[in-house]
């Protein structure tokens, strides 16, 4: 499973985004998903990587806050890839 996440500009941290807010690209890699992980549990995995202190990215880019977006592109599959913002609790699709 491929990811990116974007850091969004525009909603401060107070709303989830939505796809006219500006964002900037953050972090990408990726990892082997559990074939029954829900997208919830991937998405609260990569939630934990980039907000603990040893974070991936954490000289250069801030944690994952409330408005940001996480893309995931399944490695292998075809389609679009599914886009995520933060959301006060949880996830909301876009």
């Amino acid at each position: 499973m491929r990811y990116t996440l974007f850091h969004n500009q525009d909603a401060l941290w107070f709303r989830p985004g939505s796809l006219d807010d500006i964002y900037l690209m953050g972090y990408s890699g990726s990892f082997l998903a559990p074939d029954t992980g829900s997208i919830e549990k991937i998405l609260e995995t990569i939630w934990g990587w980039h907000n603990r202190d040893d974070r991936p990215d954490r000289l250069s880019h801030p944690s994952l806050s409330v408005g940001d977006v996480v893309v995931l592109a399944p490695v292998g599959q075809a389609g679009e890839p599914w886009m995520f913002t933060v959301d006060v609790v949880g996830w909301k699709e876009l």
